[in-house]
């Protein structure tokens, strides 16, 4: 890679990738072109290709007909519907249920969309008093969610998943498991102290109480808990700090500062949706939940660029291991002791922005928090609630609730003492529920070769994966929207999960397991029931069940805590040093994908299309190393490099960051996985990297002392960050005096100091007057005089962190189809919504801003003048609408489109689900959407679809339609409320009211004219002036 330097930087000052900045702006050749010069047909004629198109058949589009086999309902009275009332079934009409999801040990909020009885869609409820949020209108609740949430409802109907009882890797039936299960019943009573249960970690209070049913039904049977992507080490600092486990709760709309210490507290943590949401509270101008005009400020030090440095006002590169000094240096300033003294923390750029930093940290008692990253070691979560509590930050930004397990040993722990019983044969029957240890235990461990020291193992898994493959039993595990379950969310809360189909296979769920095991009938209801009847609730069952928790049961907060003496904190050489070292002292650290999380969404073809937020890589993981680390070692994209950590070693494809920590290198988790599926890796086909092979239980979630060297192979990387650019068409047809003057409008920004001054507007008057050839009729508000709906949106970029929600949700909500990495590198990604991500700055320590874009609904649109046939028409509401029947494909209108969002299906991805076993897609796909076809061109309809159903409903109920009862699918799910959607005629909509404010600006009108109806909000920034006046970021007013 040749050297990247600020000479290189754009006229505009923004770029989209390292390879960009290094051809000074100029945009990736071919940009300027909407389609490919590859044909499809020789792509067709490819046999790779031929192959890969016939196995994405299974995970991608469906037939429009709905086929009722399989799709078995339970009977209605155990099931409470949470929109209608009475339970009558009106067809064609969707029914909501409150349900719930554990995921790695957190219960999520959930609400899912039922069509006849068959699950389409999944959403946050937003009634629900820890994870509410988003729209409640009547009894709908539509209320944010992330995208691995999103994407569950996929898992449900993937043609891979595991459908028949195997042992020994034959076929058996589940009345098989149970009559050898009832034959050993007594082998297992007697030799209780000989068997194991490893589970993935749950937070279910019935799986609590059947844990202690099951340890009397087999004396001295011992559990353990599994998770490789776990918040232990934070857990172990508070039991340091505290005594015993807490659970730390931030309240981060009352923070005018955080920090945030090597996490990403919006997408990683089990509370992310919550801390986005108040995060975006505090942040609003308009409506800040610090008081009028005030707005919190973000500081993030950390290795990895991630979602919260993203949207920090400031950042710094650090690598991991130096964060503890970094801690220890921050705790010192602010009591007045002695730093560590380590080398790096005298750099003039560190030194400073620690020094304004505790400033200003010191200056907010009481309303400034310090959060620690999952990865950091316990010693600097310990030195973190030092560090509140000094700053009375204890009661008012955080709280610490009492931990619902304080006794479970931690999961590494617990693994590492169980291996070591199945190597020492320790061990004579082991139950694995969920967990996949085979594949994500630690390398150093050697969890297969263990395994083959038990007598009988059994593993309960939704996928025959890697571990069942290496068991005697394997048992299909039912789909969380096919069984009972209670889960607690991140603030204790317990939450129902209803089941809203039969199992479609012969599964059980971990309840039915348990209750198996300790001889009882399985009955996930019965035992949910029973738990629910202990806790002598105030609400009755039905409303429980209905709402979709139990009020009251939130974990007590913790009283009488304080901060014991900590024990001196040794560092090692390379903490005492400087930024640079040489290779062999890099440093390695692990993050979980995403897309993949820790591997276990291989199979899910969503989530494996959805770009990465910031690298905007899909379809696999790599290793991201910083653009002077690459320079200094040698390393370019597109690539294979070697990767020692001790003596393992890996190769892995490389991905050059723009902002990763000088000489840190992050292996990103949940690739080569080798029993997934067909798309996420079955053996065959390689998909993605195994970056667990180098990963060991003594440098759990990271490694100093690792070597990086090029292996001269090549490897590409499906990546989107140059595609669809926006730029290219400008750059085509403006003149030069556009060049230089509009291209920085494309994205536009300010200060918070900035924005106090009342002439300051996003949007200037335009250059040249905009002129029509047609008389428009308009009030003295410059709105329509007649009452007709005018739909609009508006995004907010001050408070987007480009968590791709709405992506997800708006693939999950309107059958948007999958293509495959190979279509993906052809710029043939079908997503209606993007989020293009723009990049400032040093390419070592850049600044980042998020910009979704979707059909913006233009008023003049220049894809209807080009139509041949009238297939995209505007209607009297202003939608740009789409006839799929009519639409011939010329593709005119998408090169005609001055925003580059539409899409073409260049293949029919509906032709391979006549296969038996792909039928079961068809259940999945939203029948109020038409499933397109090849040929046809499609784009975002503002999810017209709501529109009418709001309509009619109002219309029924003789009514007006109230601002906010339609909600877009990426509306709903968005955890910032960054997107809004309305009525821009009604006065008194709030999307009205944001199109009118001073952040407002139409994009790109002025250079086309094109009136578009979703505005965009520029993003304000609260820089600390003691750190902007150094120069430690390159701010503008726009971009």
């Amino acid at each position: 890679m040749s050297s990247l330097n600020d000479t290189n930087q754009p006229g505009d000052g923004t770029w989209r990738s390292l390879d960009e900045l290094e051809r000074g702006g100029e945009l990736a050749p071919g940009a300027e072109h909407e389609f490919p010069e590859t044909s499809a047909d020789s792509q067709v004629a490819d046999p790779m290709s031929r192959r890969n198109f016939a196995k994405l058949m299974g995970a991608s589009m469906a037939l429009v007909g709905v086929a009722g086999a399989g799709c078995k309902r339970y009977e209605k009275e155990e099931i409470v519907p949470l929109a209608r009332r009475p339970e009558d079934e009106v067809p064609g009409v969707p029914r909501y249920y409150a349900t719930a999801w554990d995921f790695a040990g957190f219960g999520q909020a959930l609400v899912a969309t039922s069509f006849e009885g068959r699950p389409i869609k999944v959403d946050g409820n937003a009634a629900h008093p820890f994870a509410g949020g988003g729209t409640v209108i009547g009894t709908e609740r539509h209320g944010s969610s992330s995208p691995l949430a999103q994407a569950t409802i996929l898992e449900m109907y993937d043609p891979d998943r595991s459908r028949t009882v195997l042992k020994d890797g034959a076929g058996a039936t589940i009345e098989d498991f149970r009559a050898w299960l009832d034959g050993e019943r007594a082998n297992l009573r007697s030799r209780g102290g000989r068997v194991r249960i490893l589970s993935e970690a749950t937070s279910s209070p019935t799986v609590a109480r059947m844990r202690a049913e099951v340890a009397q039904s087999l004396p001295g049977a011992r559990w353990v808990d599994w998770e490789p992507v776990s918040f232990d080490n934070e857990r172990a600092g508070l039991r340091a700090a505290f005594g015993k486990p807490v659970r730390p709760l931030p309240h981060l709309d009352r923070a005018r500062t955080v920090v945030v210490l090597d996490g990403d507290i919006f997408v990683e943590h089990p509370a992310a949706l919550r801390m986005s949401r108040d995060w975006a509270r505090a942040r609003r101008l308009e409506r800040s939940s610090l008081g009028e005009g005030v707005m919190g400020r973000l500081y993030s030090i950390e290795s990895t660029f991630t979602s919260t440095g993203a949207v920090a006002d400031h950042r710094l590169p650090l690598r991991s291991e130096l964060i503890l000094p970094f801690a220890m240096a921050l705790e010192a300033k602010l009591s007045g002791g002695a730093g560590p003294g380590a080398e790096f923390l005298a750099e003039d750029k560190i030194a400073h922005f620690l020094d304004v930093m505790a400033e200003e940290l010191a200056g907010n008692r009481g309303r400034a928090i310090v959060i620690a990253g999952r990865r950091q070691p316990a010693a600097v979560h310990a030195l973190v609630a030092k560090i509140n509590f000094a700053l009375g930050a204890v009661g008012s930004t955080v709280e610490y609730l009492e931990d619902p397990e304080p006794q479970r040993p931690d999961h590494l722990e617990g693994l590492v003492r169980l291996t070591r019983e199945l190597h020492d044969k320790q061990v004579d029957y082991l139950f694995i529920l969920g967990a996949n240890p085979v594949y994500d235990a630690p390398a150093d461990l050697d969890f297969a070769g263990a395994l083959a020291n038990v007598q009988t193992s059994v593993h309960l898994s939704q996928w025959e994966d890697e571990t069942s493959k290496k068991t005697t039993w394997h048992v299909p595990r039912s789909h969380y929207l096919e069984a009972w379950n209670d889960v607690r969310t991140y603030d204790g809360t317990i939450t129902l999960a209803q089941p809203l189909i039969e199992p479609m296979y012969a599964s059980v769920s971990i309840l039915e397991m348990l209750q198996l095991l300790t001889g009882s009938e399985p009955d996930g209801f019965a035992a949910v029931k029973a738990t629910f009847d202990e806790l002598r609730p105030s609400v009755t069952w039905r409303a429980a069940l209905h709402d979709g928790f139990v009020p009251g049961t939130a974990l007590p907060v913790a009283t009488g805590i304080a901060v014991n003496q900590l024990p001196p904190m040794t560092l090692t050489d390379s903490q005492k040093g400087g930024t640079r070292v040489a290779n062999g002292n890099l440093e390695v650290v692990w993050a979980p994908s995403m897309q993949l999380w820790d591997g276990r969404f291989a199979n899910n073809v969503w989530l494996q299309e959805t770009p990465d937020f910031l690298t905007k890589v899909t379809w696999d993981n790599y290793a991201m190393v910083g653009p002077s680390t690459a320079k200094d070692l040698g390393l370019k994209n597109d690539s294979l490099i070697k990767v020692k950590v001790g003596d393992r070693e890996m190769e892995v494809a490389c991905y050059t960051m723009p902002g990763q920590a000088p000489y840190s290198v992050t292996l990103v988790l949940g690739g080569g996985r080798t029993s997934a599926g067909r798309h996420g890796g079955d053996g065959k086909d390689k998909r993605g990297f195994d970056t667990y092979q180098v990963r060991a239980s003594a440098a759990h979630d990271m490694a100093a002392g690792c070597t990086v060297t090029a292996t001269g192979k090549s490897f590409q990387l499906a990546s989107v960050q140059e595609h669809w650019d926006i730029r290219a068409p400008l750059k085509k047809d403006v003149a030069q005096w556009g060049i230089k003057n509009r291209l920085p409008m494309l994205v536009r920004e300010t200060t918070h100091d900035e924005i106090k001054d009342a002439k300051w507007r996003a949007e200037e008057d335009p250059a040249f007057p905009l002129v029509s050839l047609f008389k428009e009729k308009t009030g003295e508000d410059g709105y329509p005089e007649d009452k007709v709906h005018a739909w609009a949106m508006a995004i907010d970029l001050g408070t987007c962190t480009g968590c791709n929600a709405c992506m997800v949700a708006c693939q999950s909500e309107n059958n948007v189809p999958v293509v495959g990495k190979t279509n993906v590198m052809m710029k043939r990604e079908m997503h209606w919504i993007r989020i293009d991500r723009y990049f400032s700055g040093s390419p070592d320590d850049p600044e980042i801003v998020h910009q979704p874009i979707g059909c913006v609904h233009c008023e003049n649109a220049p894809c209807e003048q080009v139509c041949p046939v009238g297939a995209t028409l505007h209607t009297s509401e202003g939608l740009n609408d789409m006839i799929y029947n009519r639409c011939i494909g010329t593709r005119y209108c998408l090169n005609n489109c001055t925003y580059r969002v539409r899409r073409f299906n260049f293949f029919d991805y509906n032709k391979e689900y006549r296969e038996a076993r792909n039928k079961v897609r068809r259940l999945l796909f939203n029948p109020e959407v038409t499933v397109r076809h090849r040929g046809v061109m499609e784009k975002c309809t503002y999810c017209v679809q709501r529109i009418q159903n709001a309509k009619i409903n109002a219309k029924n109920e003789r009514r007006e339609l109230v601002d906010g009862e339609i909600v877009t699918a990426c509306q709903a799910a968005c955890p910032t409320e960054a997107i809004v959607f309305g009525d821009r005629n009604d006065p008194k909509s709030r999307v009205r009211r944001l199109h009118e404010d001073r952040r407002a600006y139409s994009l790109l009108n002025d250079e086309y004219n094109t009136k578009p109806r979703t505005r965009h909000l520029a993003r304000v920034r609260n820089p600390n002036p003691k750190l902007e006046s150094t120069g430690s970021h390159d701010h503008r007013g726009s971009h």
